[in-house]
């Protein structure tokens, strides 16, 4: 899963894919402003190049999402999955409930 580490997207990522996009943007018409000549690199990754990465790895994030889910349904109906979230309490081992004092 190598390709994990670079499509999988999260709210860090999406805000540079963003950031990225505007600079990109914004170099390709300061360029232009100063220069007065086209400049193609940040209009080709401001048009293509990012665009394309953001659509990868949306589809990439929602297939992983989805696969994950199913997997994780799979292993409840056999019993096997443990939520690492959440915390489960070990039950005392003998049979004796402990009672909670009342105020």
């Amino acid at each position: 899963m190598r390709y994990k580490k670079y499509f999988l997207l999260n709210w860090y990522k999406v805000l540079i894919i963003v950031a990225a996009w505007l600079l990109a943007v914004l170099l390709h018409n300061v360029f232009y402003a100063i220069m007065g000549v086209e400049e193609p690199l940040f209009f080709v990754l401001a048009v293509l190049i990012i665009p394309v990465y953001f659509l990868i790895s949306v589809v990439y994030t929602t297939t992983f999402n989805v696969i994950k889910r199913k997997k994780e349904k799979e292993l409840a109906k056999s019993g096997k999955f443990v939520n690492k979230k959440t915390t489960t309490k070990k039950k005392p081992k003998s049979g004796k409930k402990k009672q909670k004092s009342k105020k």
